[in-house]
Formats: C-alpha cells, structure tokens, sequence
C-alpha cells in the first residue's frame, strides 16, 4: 500500500483532494530465501495533478499475504 500526493512548485500539498492510497499486487517467486521483484502503481488523480506540480509516494508498505508479515519500504 502507498499513498501518493499531488506537491506544488512550491513543495506544498494544496487543499484540494489530490491525495489518495494505492495498491498493487503481484505473485513473486522465493529463491534462496529472496525475492527479487518490480512492482508499478500509477497514481490517477481527479482533478489532474499536472505541471508545475509532481506526485511524491509516501507511506509505502510491503506485505507478504501468505505469511502475513508487513514492513514499510524506505527507499
């Protein structure tokens, strides 16, 4: 899960609704008791976050359903 938000030019988010959470998915196999995967979300905002503004993730999380274990993602 994530959470993306629409910043200004000026590195603020504006009080408009531009802020939602995301999820994406995808099955990825363990070998020598690692993963090693891409996994892509596109942030769809309504109304549209365009230039000069940017979107910014923040709030990653990466869960393993099978074995129910979740841990933020710092990039």
């Amino acid at each position: 899960m994530a959470e993306a938000t629409c910043i200004n030019g000026g590195g603020h988010n504006p009080r408009a609704v531009n802020k939602d959470s995301f999820n994406a998915a995808g099955d990825f196999p363990v070998q020598n008791g690692k993963a090693l995967f891409d996994l892509s979300l596109t942030a769809t905002f309504q109304p549209n976050c365009s230039s000069p503004m940017t979107v910014v993730g923040t709030h990653v999380t990466v869960t393993d359903t099978e074995h129910g274990i979740s841990a933020p993602f710092t990039p």
